[in-house]
């Protein structure tokens, strides 16, 4: 089978969440092959499948693939998507190194773009991690804003999940079940776009 077959059907394998196949279908393509986009869809199957260290190591060679490129908002999204996924792991010290570059890449771009949003997702499990709920609970507000206003379904599943958990919390039960049914009808429906490690993982 050639590269391009091989890519076709590791990306088909992927849009229908069979993670372990796609995993199987990229093993045959050689990684030196694999531009951003695909190296992202192959760390998201890692880290669904439970391999977060494959998943930090394709994930920083798209991190440095956007870089060079000068692709400033897909590197952003990278080290916001590999510091979020480091807080989950409990990788603290690498979480706060990737956060760092996050702001850093956020600084030099200077425009309001739609991953300013993952870095809300970095600070409301700082703030979860510090028992403040009402800050976490105004940084889910922010992460949903910006899924709506950059059409970023990934963004709203993460959004209105972490604004269910904390509404739980709270006690006001029906209104928390109701945030969840709201983000799994878009992850069922397929608008999530699966690009992001754990696009409904709430504090």
């Amino acid at each position: 089978m050639g590269l391009v077959e091989e890519l076709v059907r590791a990306r088909a394998d992927y849009e229908r969440g069979d993670w372990a196949a796609a995993l199987t279908s990229w093993r045959d393509v050689h990684p030196d092959a694999l531009g951003a986009d695909d190296l992202m869809r192959l760390g998201t199957a890692y880290w669904l499948s439970g391999r977060y260290d494959d998943f930090v190591e394709v994930f920083q060679r798209a991190f440095q693939i956007r870089s060079e490129a000068g692709e400033a908002p897909g590197a952003a999204r990278a080290a916001g998507l590999l510091a979020i996924a480091s807080l989950f792991a409990g990788r603290l010290a690498v979480a706060g190194g990737w956060e760092a570059r996050l702001e850093r890449v956020l600084d030099e771009l200077g425009q309001d773009v739609a991953e300013r949003g993952y870095h809300a997702v970095v600070q409301m499990l700082r703030h979860v991690a510090a028992a403040d709920g009402p800050a976490a609970l105004a940084s889910t507000a922010t992460i949903v804003e910006y899924g709506r206003r950059f059409r970023d379904p990934d963004l709203i599943a993460m959004g209105l999940c972490g604004q269910g958990r904390l509404t739980l919390y709270t006690g006001r039960v029906p209104e928390g079940l109701a945030l969840f049914d709201e983000a799994m009808v878009g992850i069922a429906t397929g608008r999530s776009r699966r690009s992001s490690p754990a696009p409904c993982t709430a504090p």
